[in-house]
């Protein structure tokens, strides 16, 4: 049974990487009402934001921890990148490619946002 203290944040890097992810997981109650869709927007661009802020230290604490989580173990995380494999594909050789990797202003949901998606997923995989 592994202890308490293996999940702890030792490192500086650890604790920052640990307060970027739990601000990532507050977006949601983002709202900013001057703000173009006041509602979906704001909370799109500041998720966005936050994630590619977050991704180098994600690097650092990924590639300095003794003991980090192997994504090649968990069959989630390998059908969730197969996944993104598929729709980036999709997205770039479609129809209409600059709207299937970005969205639009509406429906921000392209393959952009589903890649800041995957590495958000990636960022919780190593935190907790």
């Amino acid at each position: 049974m592994k202890s308490a203290q293996s999940h702890s944040p030792h490192s500086p890097a650890e604790r920052l990487l640990c307060l970027l992810t739990a601000a990532l997981l507050f977006t949601p109650l983002l709202f900013f009402p001057d703000y173009y869709g006041p509602f979906t927007n704001a909370k799109f661009v500041a998720f966005l934001f936050l994630v590619e802020m977050t991704f180098p230290v994600y690097l650092f604490v990924r590639y300095t921890r003794p003991h980090h989580a192997s994504v090649k173990r968990n069959p989630v995380l390998v059908l969730l990148l197969g996944l993104m494999l598929v729709v980036t594909t999709s997205a770039l050789f479609g129809v209409d490619p600059f709207n299937s990797f970005f969205g639009n202003a509406s429906r921000p949901t392209g393959a952009f946002f589903y890649l800041h998606l995957t590495v958000f997923v990636l960022y919780l995989v190593e935190v907790f």
